[in-house]
């Protein structure tokens, strides 16, 4: 056994010692680390699942706040629908509200008011915080009224074909029934230039026409004109001008419900309108420059005459004038165009769903008429509609040559058709003027071709007793 001097042990007792003392520190240390570390780490976590926990809410709001958005959407939507189903069982005339309550606890405040010959409908669809509009122009399915060719409804004159007349379709006559006739430099055909059924009645009446929706909207647009303003309309939403005007549509600002002019009118620029209507009223002539846009619920209304220029267009609007609607060539319009007299020029194109409405003028001893120049395009309705039995011939509807209507013609006067429609016409009588002799109930030139109306045309209210209502248009 080895004995070492009492130095070395002590000495090597003190170095054990620091060893040791150092190890015990050691260890002192590393338990300070790791707890800072401990809490670090649970802050994270904490962190990290606040951050889950809150994207998952966020989520879950978000999803929340798109189902009640698609729920509101749906009930504007079916508001729409359910009102259509309850005006077309029970016609109620304009303005008419309703509203609907929804087993998903969405609802709808739907209202339906008249747009020139047009209904239209605004529906607000509610979910929880959630809330969308739709509007709609209505118009009404065709009935059997449409469903002939050709409507006659004069009991006195026989329809006479001649030259290349020619009509697909059934025919509805007085007991005078239908011939071919001899015309000076017009071929005569050897047989009567009809397919399809000839019904002869005793009395063959037009069907009847409730124009109650396009008076009032008439009535409204005339105290417009004659007052320059309108009481209902809040004062700061109504601009009045005084003087001969140019207007830049784009300056509108959108809360602007009416603007009125003393004078003459110019209108240039690009507006498209949503919400409430927007009305233009002139107490003199309206000018709609070339290049102007003018899309959704806007009425343009003149004391005086109203022309549009080259290349102008315009979407769902109506165009009123007391006097004359002059519609230049290489237009491309649509929307519903109001006036004693409307002139379609060659090149213009009236996209559906157009009405053109012929409507008694102030003066009684002035004329209506409609005119479709050459090469000139109108898809929808046409319509001459008078109260009084004028026996002259100037209440007419014109088709020249090449003019083409896909739709319908509803004339309480007459018509002179050397155009094609594919569709029906339904008139009172047949005119045109040959030297020296003027013609009652013929057609020289014409076509109808009933087969080729397309299967979705719908007319607008009133035209016949039926009132089965659909959507015309989305706006």
């Amino acid at each position: 056994m080895r004995i070492y001097p009492k130095t070395l042990r002590k000495s090597s007792l003190r170095r054990r010692f620091r060893v040791c003392e150092g190890s015990s520190l050691f260890v002192q240390e590393e338990g300070g680390f790791a707890l800072p570390s401990v809490l670090f780490l649970l802050t994270i976590l904490s962190v990290l699942a606040f951050s889950l926990l809150s994207v998952t809410y966020l989520q879950n709001k978000i999803a929340l706040k798109e189902i009640h958005q698609i729920q509101a959407e749906f009930a504007a939507q079916s508001g729409i629908a359910d009102l259509l189903d309850r005006l077309s069982e029970d016609f109620v005339q304009p303005p008419y509200s309703q509203a609907f309550k929804y087993p998903d606890g969405s609802t709808s405040l739907t209202k339906a008011t008249a747009w020139g010959g047009l209904l239209a409908i605004e529906s607000v669809g509610r979910s929880h915080s959630e809330k969308v509009m739709r509007q709609a122009l209505v118009a009404q399915l065709p009935s059997k009224d449409l469903d002939a060719a050709l409507l006659l409804a004069n009991p006195d004159h026989s329809l006479v074909l001649t030259g290349s007349a020619r009509i697909r379709g059934e025919v509805i006559v007085g007991k005078a029934g239908v011939s071919v006739g001899t015309l000076r430099d017009y071929s005569t055909p050897m047989r009567v230039p009809i397919v399809g059924k000839i019904t002869k009645k005793d009395r063959p009446q037009l069907p009847p026409y409730d124009s109650d929706i396009l008076e009032g909207e008439c009535a409204l647009f005339d105290l417009l004109i004659e007052r320059l303003g309108n009481p209902e309309v809040r004062p700061e939403r109504q601009i009045h001008l005084t003087g001969n005007q140019l207007l830049d549509l784009s300056e509108i600002a959108d809360l602007t419900e009416l603007i009125t002019v003393e004078g003459n009118l110019e209108l240039t620029g690009l507006i498209s309108r949503r919400g409430s209507p927007l009305y233009l009223v002139s107490a003199g002539s309206v000018l709609i420059k070339p290049d102007t846009r003018l899309e959704g619920l806007i009425a343009v209304c003149a004391n005086d005459e109203l022309r549009t220029a080259q290349e102008s267009r315009s979407d769902n609007v109506i165009l009123y004038s007391r006097r004359g609607i002059i519609l230049k060539s290489n237009d491309t319009l649509c929307g519903q165009f109001i006036s004693p007299s409307v002139h379609v020029e060659s090149g213009t194109y009236l996209q559906y769903p157009s009405l053109i409405f012929s409507i008694e003028p102030k003066n009684a001893k002035e004329s209506q008429n409609v005119v479709l120049k050459s090469g000139s395009v109108v898809e929808g309705t046409v319509a001459l509609l008078s109260t009084l039995s004028k026996e002259n011939n100037d209440d007419i509807v014109t088709l020249e040559n090449d003019a083409v209507v896909t739709g319908a013609i509803y004339s309480e006067g007459r018509v002179s058709l050397d155009g094609m429609v594919h569709g029906c016409v339904l008139t009172r009588d047949f005119y045109f003027y040959e030297a020296p002799t003027h013609y009652m109930g013929w057609i020289r030139k014409g076509i109808i071709d009933r087969p080729s109306l397309p299967k979705g045309f719908m007319s607008n209210p009133g035209l016949s007793g039926e009132e089965e209502l659909g959507i015309l248009s989305w706006l």
